[in-house]
């Protein structure tokens, strides 16, 4: 045996015992009074046949089912097949100015529609026409109902186009001043408060946006940039999506952003949006994000399906990510960070998770909210992935561990499974419970 002491290593040999040492006697010594046994009598009443009554012992007390009413998947009465939306936000009125054209067709084997339901959250309408034919319409406040003035039969296709302005936004669009910075915020269904749309995630489509920006400033949204033009004092940034996606991963920033490109990946361009003064703390936080691309081509087989991927980062945003297919949208606070932060603060986790929806989220869609976990709980299970891959085995395992413990914390408080329909108000009630995401990746 070696002991590793401050002189250095010392031998220490075990040598047999003297000769004259006596083995230790094994007898067990007796009770004093001596313990006397009542007469042995074998239990009749138990056999293989005649077992005792089950009886549950909980080895942990689960809470109560979580409030809410059920909210079935909505039915969809046509397919929104394309949308082009030109928008510019007017920070004067803290409002958005937009003009945004429908391309529906009518669903296979469904009988004739004659008015069109589009969701619109506290809006103004200019106009509402198809081609240069106005069209009737009622509103009420969350929802426009457009009349046709013929018929719309299946498979038949109908362009409708709205003219609208949307003053002192709630949801879905939000102005920073301390930045001078907007950005809007989707899911669950909040995009309709800033351009009018099918918004629940039982529809894909493709869309364009027309961005008006002020001369210094730049627009982000999905899928690649077809090009930008100069008008006065203004540009105007023109974004195709031409792969389908849920509405609610519409998206459009404003602001002065410096953009890097790192190396791309496979000739898909990556791309961080940060502002001008965090240049370096940008490329601590996204460091990662071309490696990451890569495990997850690899572990799922499926090689990154978008034209580019950028990143975002926007300020007082209410959650750490959202991944806006093409266009990730990060919490400022989680990302930008100075070196002797680290490892501490440390956003790789981040953003491998929002990384990984746009394979499972943007790609793979959950069609009714109630099984979002197969968003959350896949880009949770990805981010686990990312993490054994890059820190190794241990690191996964830990990260595993610990969301097995906040599944279980969760039920603690509220038992649910993770397919759940019910919330009060709103569906990403159903998000921040501990069961979608860690239950969910387990």
């Amino acid at each position: 045996i070696f002991f590793m002491g401050a002189a250095g290593a010392l031998m220490i040999a075990c040598t047999p015992p003297p000769a004259t040492s006596r083995i230790p006697s094994t007898e067990i010594p007796q009770p004093n009074p001596p313990l006397v046994l009542p007469p042995f009598q074998m239990d009749t009443s138990r056999s293989i046949d005649r077992v005792p009554p089950f009886q549950q012992t909980p080895l942990i007390a689960w809470g109560p089912v979580p409030d809410g009413v059920a909210h079935p998947e909505r039915v969809r009465t046509y397919d929104l097949q394309h949308q082009v939306t030109t928008v510019r936000f007017d920070w004067s009125r803290q409002a958005v100015v937009g003009t945004t054209t429908l391309t529906i067709e009518g669903l296979p084997d469904a009988k004739p529609l004659s008015n069109i339901v589009i969701d619109a959250g506290d809006m103004t309408f200019r106009s509402v026409a198809s081609g240069t034919s106005p069209l009737k319409y009622d509103y009420d406040g969350r929802a426009l109902t457009v009349h046709l003035a013929t018929p719309l039969r299946s498979a038949q296709k109908t362009s409708i186009t709205i003219d609208y302005d949307g003053a002192n936004r709630s949801k879905g669009a939000y102005f920073r001043p301390a930045k001078h910075i907007v950005w809007t915020q989707g899911e669950t269904e909040d995009n309709h408060y800033w351009v009018p749309t099918y918004d629940f995630p039982n529809d894909k489509t493709t869309w364009e946006f027309y961005i008006w920006t002020a001369k210094d400033e730049r627009a982000l949204s999905n899928g690649r940039l077809a090009g930008s033009r100069a008008a006065g004092d203004s540009i105007e940034w023109h974004w195709i999506l031409d792969k389908p996606a849920s509405t609610y991963l519409m998206t459009a920033v404003v602001g002065k952003y410096t953009v890097l490109q790192d190396k791309p990946w496979r000739n898909v361009p990556i791309g961080y949006w940060t502002y001008p003064d965090s240049v370096d703390a940008a490329w601590r936080g996204f460091a990662k994000t071309p490696q990451a691309v890569d495990v997850f081509s690899r572990k799922t087989g499926y090689p990154y399906a978008w034209n580019k991927y950028d990143q975002i980062v926007i300020p007082e945003f209410q959650y750490g990510g959202m991944e806006k297919v093409t266009a990730t949208s990060q919490n400022d606070a989680e990302i930008l960070h100075p070196a002797w932060s680290e490892p501490q603060a440390n956003s790789v986790g981040l953003m491998a998770h929002e990384l990984g929806h746009q394979w499972y989220g943007d790609l793979l869609t959950t069609r009714d909210w109630a099984d979002v976990w197969l968003n959350e709980g896949f880009a949770t299970f990805m981010e686990q992935i990312f993490r054994e891959e890059d820190l190794g085995v241990d690191e996964g395992a830990i990260d595993r561990l610990g969301a097995q413990e906040q599944a279980l914390e969760a039920d603690r408080r509220a038992r649910r499974p993770i397919v759940w329909g019910k919330w009060v108000n709103d569906p990403i009630e159903v998000f921040f419970t501990g069961h979608i995401y860690q239950k969910g990746a387990t």
